[in-house]
């Protein structure tokens, strides 16, 4: 499979210092981060309001203050939890950047069998015990020095980067390999496949026999093992696909909605209206103007 189409096509950072910290805020109803993955490791910080997260077959409800962990590799996504907004900081950076160009004690201990998920990783950080108060603490220190960008900033973001990494392995349990860490993996492939054929094909009627085909499973048993993967049917996740493409046309281009419709793959406008307004409570004409109003 062409992995790339799923991947995350951005640079974090530079090769200097791998690692960025990105601000998110979503305001509208039904909002989500799409599925994707990237070689990076990750921590999100919630900073507002609630939403659900999805680290492969896995979701955690994250409120305000919460935190969340994702290893290099992890599909992960992201959806609203009502109409209140939502945002989040994410920190995304290389393990690269801890292990340096050296293998030492370090790097063979640790930082290999983290990523090579040798670790059973607590990854909901809610705060509940002492080590997650803890990292929590370090995490929201990290950000505010990243910010900043004072002299020296790079020397204590990595310093706080070695204390987390070092609280989630600490609080860890060596994973066994077993035929259900096989299987898992086999499962996340074959997810990320499935992805990458809609995320290739979307400007296009797409059906679920080519879908179940990908996967290599029937129709019913595909549908039944996209819902646990996705938290949506496949159809459901296709059309909310499909609407936030044509979202980003209308704030980023002056596309006639119509044109927008169909370069996304509606050829029936007044189904693209209703389904668009099904996902984003309003229609994509007021979206429009709405979002006009607040840039």
């Amino acid at each position: 499979m062409d992995k790339s189409l799923l991947k995350e096509n951005r640079i974090h950072g530079d090769i200097m210092f791998p690692m960025e910290v990105y601000s998110m805020r979503y305001t509208h109803p039904n909002s989500s981060l799409d599925c994707h993955w990237h070689d990076e490791l990750e921590f999100l910080y919630v900073t507002e309001g609630s939403a659900t997260f999805q680290i492969e077959t896995d979701s955690y409800q994250l409120s305000k203050g919460e935190g969340l962990f994702v290893n290099s590799g992890e599909v992960h996504a992201a959806f609203s939890s009502g109409s209140a907004p939502w945002g989040y900081y994410a920190v995304v950076f290389s393990a690269d950047m801890l292990q340096g160009n050296s293998c030492d004690r370090i790097v063979s201990k640790y930082l290999e069998p983290l990523t090579k998920k040798k670790y059973l990783i607590p990854q909901h950080i809610n705060g509940e015990t002492d080590w997650q108060k803890r990292l929590l603490n370090k995490l929201e220190e990290m950000i505010e020095i990243y910010g900043t960008k004072h002299f020296t900033y790079e020397l204590r973001v990595k310093a706080c980067l070695y204390e987390m990494i070092s609280e989630l392995i600490s609080h860890s349990k060596p994973r066994t390999a077993d035929r259900g860490l096989s299987a898992h993996l086999y499962k996340t492939e074959r997810f990320k496949k499935v992805l990458s054929f809609i995320q290739n094909n979307y400007s296009r009627k797409i059906s679920l026999s080519e879908l179940a085909q990908v996967a290599n499973l029937s129709e019913g048993h595909f549908c039944r093992f996209f819902k646990q993967m996705a938290n949506k049917s496949p159809v459901d996740y296709i059309n909310y696909y499909k609407v936030n493409r044509a979202a980003k046309l209308l704030l980023e281009s002056d596309m006639r909605i119509i044109d927008a419709a169909m370069e996304v793959g509606f050829d029936n406008f007044s189904y693209f209206t209703n389904i668009f307004k099904q996902y984003m409570h309003c229609t994509p004409s007021e979206y429009r103007k709405k979002e006009e109003s607040l840039s």
